[in-house]
């Protein structure tokens, strides 16, 4: 008998079926990939600038940036040519206008607002213009927190809304010491803020006034805020 050859034989196909099982096994020990871990976490394209953590958003943020220089420079051309056609009267403001009060005297603007008058026989008297991003409900979070009552507390204010040429119009007024921005406290004051809602970037009217004089300029301030056009 030729038993060397047969167990040759043996020992190969007991060699080939292990090679098969470990290719079998190696193919079961391949684990299906983990999906991506936002997977599950769609969102909308509308919520886009509103999380400019994300490439996406920050893309959005950016054309609203790039809208609203455009519509800085564009502002100040307007502005420039009322001055040189004697139409200081009107100012323009993101891209809206203003018919502003012969009585009120125009002061320097900076970063911060785009305008700013005084109003001579009311003395105290400080209206600015400004833009600014962030949704209404911040700003007016942050204006509360502008004017504090006697117990330094934010002051019980008042809040409306309105609509001008389809544009939503919120105003905000309280009476009480107020904070500026920039430092100091200004007891008794009125404070007035109006929201013009824009699709790039917000305007802003505000009016500060000595509590005892409100009533020389409140209705003047609001016929401005409410007289705007486009």
């Amino acid at each position: 008998m030729k038993t060397t050859g047969t167990w040759n034989v043996i020992g190969q196909v007991f060699a080939t079926c292990a090679i098969g099982a470990g290719l079998v096994l190696g193919g079961c020990d391949q684990k299906t990939p983990a999906p991506p871990a936002n997977a599950g976490n769609k969102q909308p394209l509308g919520n886009l600038a509103s999380n400019p953590q994300s490439v996406l958003g920050k893309s959005a943020q950016a054309g609203k940036n790039a809208a609203a220089a455009m519509q800085g420079a564009q502002d100040a051309a307007a502005n420039a040519a009322n001055q040189v056609t004697g139409q200081a009267g009107e100012l323009v403001v993101g891209g809206l206008k203003f018919n502003v009060p012969e009585s009120w005297k125009a002061g320097t603007p900076n970063q911060f607002v785009k305008a700013t008058y005084t109003v001579p026989n009311v003395a105290g008297a400080l209206i600015n213009f400004s833009t600014a991003g962030g949704d209404v409900n911040s700003n007016l979070s942050r204006w509360r927190g502008q004017v504090k009552g006697a117990d330094g507390q934010p002051a019980t204010g008042d809040v409306s809304e309105h609509s001008v040429g389809g544009l939503g119009v919120t105003i905000y007024k309280a009476t009480g010491t107020y904070e500026a921005m920039s430092g100091g406290k200004q007891p008794n004051t009125a404070f007035r803020g109006a929201i013009i809602k824009m699709p790039s970037q917000n305007v802003f009217v505000r009016l500060t006034v000595p509590a005892d004089k409100t009533a020389m300029i409140d209705a003047e301030w609001e016929r401005v805020v409410m007289g705007f056009g486009k």
